[in-house]
């Protein structure tokens, strides 16, 4: 009879033990599974065009994507995460699911939408507080500093565009600042020039000679470029080699190039697939300038 009591006594034991202990396994198993979803999604996006400079929006972003616009982390990892717009620097793209494209406008510091294409913007509000360690900082700056080393002085838009990236990492540096400055000053400047006509040679021959002696391989490469990512279903995956450049045509305030160039780059089943895209680019020959239309 001892032992049977006793036995009782320890069964009850382990019984209140269990009941105690399951509850704080469930919650710390919750736990752990919560911060493994975060993390997926953090590396889904994490190879975003200035993934250091706007981690918290981007994070916040593809939370809504997966709820709001039938997205999986997957579709998020393999285009890359978010590619800048080469028409904006506050906008960005990505493709989910059906492969449509979704926008992502920066608002101000604490708001942005999402927008797929024929449909009404979202809005959403987030916080960046993802701060990055000083190594992934120091990291992306050396990426940006590589980048803007080869743009030329007088590509006043793309030069800004990153200077106000590096100033985002590092907002007390003098440098930076000043770059910021002078091509801001400068920039608005250009506008002006590009919004009022210029007086140029009439004489067709003269324009020609003028587009050649002012537009290089690197500004129609680069504008091609740009305009062909904007079409892709997995741009970061995109190389692009073999550029063929013919001069079509010079018009008042422009200089009209045919640029085909071969591009290998992944579809949605993971398998590379080489393309000739042909790209129709307009350059005005003062603030160099451009934009490219696919045309095939």
């Amino acid at each position: 009879m001892h032992q049977v009591e006793k036995g009782i006594r320890r069964m009850t034991k382990w019984t209140i033990a269990a009941c105690c202990v399951a509850p704080l396994l469930i919650v710390a198993s919750h736990a752990e599974s919560k911060v493994k979803v975060e993390r997926s999604i953090e590396e889904a996006v994490e190879k975003s065009d200035d993934y250091l400079a706007h981690k918290g929006l981007f994070i916040s972003a593809a939370h809504h994507l997966l709820a709001d616009f039938r997205c999986t982390r997957e579709h998020l990892s393999e285009n890359g995460g978010f590619t800048r717009s080469s028409s904006a620097s506050s906008r960005y793209f990505t493709y989910c699911g059906d492969y449509r494209r979704i926008d992502l406008q920066m608002i101000n510091d604490t708001e942005y939408s999402l927008m797929r294409k024929d449909e009404q913007p979202r809005n959403y509000t987030y916080n960046d507080d993802a701060a990055a360690s000083q190594e992934q900082v120091a990291a992306r700056i050396a990426e940006l500093e590589e980048r803007v080393r080869p743009i030329p002085a007088s590509d006043f838009s793309a030069n800004l565009e990153i200077y106000r990236q590096l100033l985002a990492l590092d907002p007390n540096n003098e440098r930076y600042q000043a770059k910021v400055s002078h091509y801001e000053a400068m920039d608005a400047e250009d506008e002006k020039k590009y919004a009022t006509p210029v007086e140029e040679p009439i004489n067709g021959s003269k324009r020609i000679q003028f587009c050649q002696a002012q537009i290089t391989d690197w500004l129609t490469h680069n504008t091609s470029k740009k305009s062909i990512k904007e079409t892709l279903k997995a741009p970061r995956s995109a190389k692009f080699s073999n550029y063929q450049t013919q001069f079509m045509k010079a018009e008042r305030g422009r200089c009209d190039y045919l640029v085909t160039v071969n591009v290998d780059v992944q579809n949605s089943f993971g398998a590379t697939i080489r393309n000739s895209v042909s790209v129709v680019v307009a350059i005005n020959p003062r603030t160099k300038r451009g934009v490219g239309v696919v045309v095939r």
